[in-house]
């Protein structure tokens, strides 16, 4: 997701308290569309524990991580690991020590399933993850410098309305609220700020502003993000980023890659970046764009049960299959 907003108080802000997020005025998300251009995942390394493989060790406990028999596993060809709930997968994957965790999501529709969507579930269940833990988030929250002229951010922001329409109408402020979450939570959250340059050739871009855009996200998260660890080198700071399941690709698609800090992360840190894209069960469809994603055909919905699912589509790749809805309502409940 990108947002479009009235100026900051400063150039290079951080999301701020309520007050300042309500100046927030308008939203623009990828559609699901473009978030299906992720790339076929590279081959699984041999030394993964996988269901198919039988590598992994038995669990050890009842909250422990479950790897299923091949017959009855929610994984397909793929390791796969099964936990009571989401934050406890998203637990096994900090203990491997990275340094930056870019989360994507399939941004919420207006003709979606109903129920909390991944921005809530990220906001209210996993983020208290990373108190103590994450020193900064960037989120895919484009805000307006200011100094680039009115009329030609006004009509930037126009540009952008066609790809927010399918939208929910609550995605903006969600993305607002996970900011402020962070903020108390000692996160220091980070938005985006383009330079006039990128206004331009939006605007030029004319039927290719939405690649214009999409190149300009990625580089300027990557561009955040190295700032980062470059002022924590030789330090075990952790960075998590938030936003469409796109920008984060290890593996972009094949003439796309403009559009992904991921691989460029990848080649920096090795193991240490980890691409973590989060799946509401309920809002899978049959469709081409879902049917395009790395993870497509590797995960039986019928068989997930009422358990989060952990698959390992590629190194540094992973997706998190959220609990169906009635099975997170009655661990609620309990």
């Amino acid at each position: 997701m990108f947002v479009f907003a009235p100026p900051p108080p400063a150039p290079r802000s951080l999301v701020g308290a309520t007050a300042r997020a309500a100046r927030l005025a308008a939203v623009c998300a990828l559609t699901l569309a473009l978030a299906a251009c992720k790339s076929p995942p590279p081959p699984s390394p041999a030394t993964a524990s996988s269901s198919a493989t039988g590598a992994s060790p038995p669990p050890t406990g009842a909250d422990a991580a479950h790897v299923a028999r091949a017959d009855a596993s929610p994984c397909v060809d793929v390791p796969c690991e099964t936990f009571a709930r989401p934050e406890e997968a998203v637990a096994a994957l900090l203990s491997k020590g990275p340094r930056v965790m870019a989360f994507g999501e399939a941004h919420a529709q207006k003709d979606g399933p109903g129920g909390p969507s991944t921005t809530k579930r990220f906001t209210d269940g996993l983020l208290p993850l990373f108190k103590g833990k994450a020193t900064d988030l960037v989120l895919e929250l484009w805000v307006a410098n200011g100094s680039c002229g009115k009329k030609t951010e006004q009509k930037v922001a126009q540009q952008q309305k066609a790809v927010a329409a399918p939208q929910a109408a609550s995605n903006q402020n969600e993305f607002v609220t996970l900011g402020a979450a962070a903020k108390a939570a000692g996160i220091r959250p980070h938005v985006l700020t383009p330079p006039c340059e990128d206004y331009l050739r939006i605007l030029d871009a004319g039927g290719g502003d939405v690649d214009q855009m999409l190149s300009m996200i990625a580089r300027l998260t990557a561009s955040d993000i190295g700032k980062f660890l470059d002022l924590t080198a030789g330090k075990d700071s952790l960075l998590i980023a938030y936003g469409g399941a796109l920008h984060n690709d290890v593996v972009p698609k094949k003439g796309h890659e403009s559009w992904s800090f991921g691989a460029e992360l990848t080649r920096k840190l090795g193991a240490k970046y980890m691409e973590v894209d989060l799946v509401v069960p309920e809002a899978i469809r049959e469709t081409d764009a879902w049917r395009s994603l790395a993870w497509h055909g590797k995960f039986v919905r019928e068989r997930q049960g009422d358990r989060a699912v952990l698959m390992t589509v590629g190194p540094s790749s992973y997706v998190i299959f959220f609990p169906p809805r009635a099975a997170s309502a009655d661990a609620g409940r309990d």
